[in-house]
């Protein structure tokens, strides 16, 4: 069974925005689900949040086309118990547990 995430509007928002200092490790948790690395998740109010804040920030279209993208990667957790990380924990925790395993 893959490692599953919960993705929240600040992660969307930092690779949609590239806001610093969390942009790449948020790009690269995106990344690692798009490739099927492992599984994300999240919620209609994280989308709902992540489009007004996006179109007030940007525009309708930006937001929409982002969240379109967005829908063909993430799932909805409501039926999942998912164990929530942070980007920089989840990078943290698989170094360490890589260091584990292999040390």
């Amino acid at each position: 069974m893959r490692d599953r995430l919960f993705i929240d509007s600040d992660i969307i928002l930092d690779v949609a925005l590239s806001r610093d200092p969390h942009y790449m490790s948020s790009s690269f948790i995106l990344s690692l689900i798009e490739l099927k690395k492992i599984d994300g998740f999240t919620s209609a109010i994280v989308i709902s949040n992540f489009y007004y804040i996006l179109r007030k920030l940007d525009s309708h279209k930006t937001a929409v086309d982002f969240i379109a993208k967005l829908r063909l990667i993430v799932r909805d957790y409501a039926r999942s118990e998912i164990k929530v990380h942070t980007p920089d924990e989840y990078i943290q925790l698989k170094n360490i547990t890589k260091g584990r395993k292999h040390g």
